[in-house]
């Protein structure tokens, strides 16, 4: 299901959530990309931006379709 922001543009209504475990997020995401999800969600106290950014790189879906959502 796709959601309209109030720009127009569509967001997935689900995402993917990354959690603590920093050495499994590269991987996890890498797979969840390449499974489909367009739209990763985060928490800035977990730390999770670097391995995030890094599956974002090595997965081959380009930056500008995917959503990352990050609570502070």
């Amino acid at each position: 299901t796709i959601q309209k922001l109030n720009t127009g543009a569509p967001i997935p209504a689900i995402g993917f959530a990354t959690w603590q475990d920093n050495e499994a997020q590269e991987p996890a995401v890498i797979a969840a990309l390449k499974a489909g999800y367009h739209h990763i969600d985060t928490v800035r106290i977990y730390g999770t931006e670097p391995a995030v950014s890094a599956a974002i790189k090595h997965s081959g879906v380009p930056r500008s379709n995917i959503f990352i959502m990050t609570k502070l």
